[in-house]
């Protein structure tokens, strides 16, 4: 069986839910999904109350869960190739809300780090379906600014969970708001799995098997985006602590980690546009916004005490961009460097390196933060990862991408209609 026709007898029953209501609802499972991941690290620090935790010992309990999406990336990959999005991101769900039940009822804090691990196993499921359903409706040329628009469900969940958590939780506890991610993810998520079509094929022996040099190809996407990660999990986690430790109120911080996540969406619809322009390029955007990211974690480690909240805002706008706005690209530069029939494991790899980096930099930044006594040699080591990162994107941009003809391939109503959106 061909490519185009596995691609076909699972994108055509796709147009008739119609290409906007099917990008429409995979943010919407995204950010149902995010809601709950970002939320857990926005909420470190009453985790760090509740079990008397130190700064390390809290980066490692949230951890926990990225633990698990990292392990799953491997996975869930080749998963959706071999199933389709729609069968494996409706197990995913249903796992998803039943652990973060479970999470509001736990004992202790084994048990709640054991959950943690298991919601992330599941929540792996999300972004991995949604992108390899984007990636399959799209053509090249067209797909970055779809795929910027279903991955700002990531940007906009930590939007609503830095704005509402901090007080909620204050006001709550824990228990309340694990019950309440239960609702939303199971809401989202089975919603989209209804617009998603039923994958009726499965690809044949000789597409299952790589080509050539096809894992090479996909190794240096895999590690930029475990460095390019580090900025963006410290940011989501630190910004709290350290906003706190120089006197600002937890509701001004959280205030402004949400403006973080606003520059975060911005950039992602934005850096997908600029890569169409580019003719699908993505390794020439994400030097771009590498190279901005470098230069705001050295600003951040000379950032004087007291400054206007206004300067303060428009930084953590500007930091939002360049540590949170990379990551649909880059998933994309990953799933694109294959053949589409094995996309879903190209972006689960990927995926699961990024969530490597997430796992390691949290907990060593911490430690870092503990051993200075400041937030200075921490920043300043994060601006010497993500300038590792620059230097590998300058070689890439130096040498041709791969294409392949069957990842645009999809069917003929749903690719036009997928570009009139984009247009």
């Amino acid at each position: 069986m061909s490519a185009h026709a596995a691609t076909s007898g699972s994108a055509a029953p796709a147009a008739t839910h119609g290409s906007a209501s099917l990008l429409a609802l995979g943010t919407l499972a995204q950010f149902g999904a995010s809601t709950m991941q970002q939320g857990t690290i926005v909420l470190g620090v009453f985790f760090a109350l509740t079990y008397h935790l130190s700064l390390t010992q809290m980066g490692a309990v949230l951890a926990a869960m990225t633990c698990g999406l990292m392990c799953s990336g491997l996975a869930n990959g080749p998963l959706v190739d071999l199933w389709g999005p729609r069968r494996v991101l409706f197990c995913g769900t249903i796992i998803i809300s039943a652990s973060a039940t479970a999470i509001a009822f736990s004992p202790n804090l084994i048990a709640t780090v054991a959950l943690l691990f298991v919601a992330g196993l599941s929540l792996g499921t999300v972004p991995i379906s949604g992108t390899k359903a984007i990636l399959v409706a799209w053509p090249r040329e067209r797909r970055g600014m779809p795929m910027g628009i279903r991955q700002m469900g990531v940007p906009l969940g930590a939007l609503a969970a830095s704005l509402a958590l901090p007080s909620l939780a204050s006001a709550t506890g824990l228990r309340p708001i694990y019950l309440g991610f239960a609702l939303i993810v199971a809401i989202c998520g089975l919603l989209f799995c209804a617009a998603l079509p039923a994958q009726t094929t499965r690809p044949s022996r000789r597409e299952a098997r790589r080509a050539p040099g096809e894992a090479r190809r996909i190794l240096m996407p895999a590690i930029i985006g475990f460095l390019l990660a580090w900025g963006q999990y410290t940011l989501l986690t630190y910004t709290i602590p350290m906003l706190r430790q120089n006197g600002m109120s937890l509701v001004a911080a959280g205030a402004l980690l949400a403006v973080a996540q606003v520059g975060g969406a911005g950039a992602r619809l934005g850096l997908g546009h600029i890569s169409d322009r580019l003719g699908g390029r993505r390794a020439h955007a994400l030097l771009g916004i590498t190279a901005v990211g470098v230069a705001l974690a050295v600003a951040l480690a000379f950032l004087p005490r007291a400054l206007p909240m206004a300067l303060l805002a428009a930084l953590w706008l500007a930091l939002g961009a360049a540590f949170v706005g990379w990551n649909a690209l880059a998933l994309t530069w990953a799933g694109e460097r294959v053949s589409s029939a094995h996309a879903g494991s190209a972006m689960g790899l990927e995926t699961s390196a990024v969530l490597f980096g997430a796992t390691v930099s949290a907990p060593v930044f911490g430690s870092i933060v503990e051993w200075a006594g400041s937030y200075q040699a921490a920043w300043l080591t994060l601006a010497a990862v993500l300038a590792l990162a620059l230097i590998l994107l300058v070689t890439q941009t130096r040498r041709p991408e791969p294409r392949f003809s069957d990842a645009a391939n999809g069917d003929a109503t749903l690719e036009s209609r997928a570009i009139a959106l984009s247009d």
